[in-house]
């Protein structure tokens, strides 16, 4: 096995750690982010760490569900017109 394979498999395996300790472990996985090295595993647990906390932050709507900013403006508009007359 090359070190572009190991170095690839340490990051896909912090990268899940860090996925999966931020889901069920926030907690500790401040600690662990806290403390790690410069390592290609740590490297990975930090962007899985990001990666689901940056998937809480997006709406869980289907996006035929989500309203466009846009829409909205026009639907207020529409009204403020209704009301001059």
């Amino acid at each position: 096995m090359d070190e572009s394979n190991t170095s690839q498999d340490a990051y896909i395996k912090g990268f899940n750690e860090g996925y999966l300790i931020t889901e069920h472990l926030p907690d500790l996985s401040d600690q662990i982010f806290s403390s790690l090295s410069d390592s290609e595993r740590s490297k990975g647990f930090k962007d899985g760490r990001t990666q689901f906390i940056t998937e809480q932050m997006q709406p869980n709507y289907p996006s035929w569900l989500q309203t466009k900013q846009s829409d909205i403006d026009k639907e207020i508009s529409k009204d403020i017109d209704i009301d001059k007359e």
